[in-house]
């Protein structure tokens, strides 16, 4: 019986050993085929979360950039950073700080340079106004005046003081220094359109110089 009983317990040990050392079991085709659609699947789908990542990335930069540039007071116009010069004798410093002082908090990259100069060329006196972005947040004017070269009697008293287009830049009770008396504005710009040598008579004795060679005596 103890033989036996031995006997049992050996094939009972041999079994389990041989048991354990059997190759396991190769899955179907159709499992591991849907084990690889699986991984395909879930590579896709990272691969399109760093696609719409990067996107969302890029659109949150671009709307920063333009609240920088639009919104931002980083580029608003300040008008104690805009740089003036040309007033020459007859423009008014007040009526161009004005203009600018109505595009005072203005993003740079929204403002319309066509604009301030247009608005500009209407103050009295200005002939030719060119006006640049200084970034971040300032201007750069370049003013043309219109300076008088002639006075012609006013029918009110006085004289108009007139360029060298015959238009009115200002008004003295008597010809200031530099300037010619002429009866009429369409004297004065027929005068000066003559060549340089037949029109002597129209170019003031002051520092202005010809008509055609004036430079703004001031700067600001």
């Amino acid at each position: 019986m103890a033989i036996t009983d031995a006997a049992k317990s050996t094939v009972s040990a041999l079994q389990a050993v041989l048991t354990k050392a059997k190759p396991s079991a190769v899955p179907p085709v159709s499992v591991r085929r849907d084990e690889r659609e699986a991984e395909r699947r879930k590579a896709k789908r990272r691969r399109r979360a760093i696609v719409w990542g990067r996107r969302a990335a890029y659109v949150v930069a671009a709307a920063v950039a333009v609240w920088l540039v639009l919104l931002s007071p980083l580029f608003a116009l300040d008008p104690a950073n805009v740089k003036v010069s040309g007033y020459g004798t007859v423009v008014d410093p007040k009526a161009v700080e004005a203009v600018i002082e109505g595009e005072s908090g203005t993003s740079l990259a929204m403002l319309s340079v066509g604009h301030v100069a247009s608005a500009l060329k209407d103050i009295p006196g200005v002939r030719e106004a060119h006006v640049e972005r200084s970034w971040p947040d300032g201007l750069v004017i370049t003013l043309v005046s219109r300076e008088p070269v002639a006075a012609v009697p006013s029918a009110t008293g006085g004289y108009d003081l007139v360029d060298d287009q015959g238009i009115q830049v200002g008004r003295a009770s008597r010809p200031p220094r530099g300037c010619r008396r002429s009866t009429s504005r369409r004297e004065t710009s027929e005068c000066c359109s003559l060549p340089l040598a037949s029109s002597t008579r129209c170019r003031p004795s002051s520092a202005h110089g010809s008509p055609r060679s004036r430079r703004p005596r001031r700067t600001r």
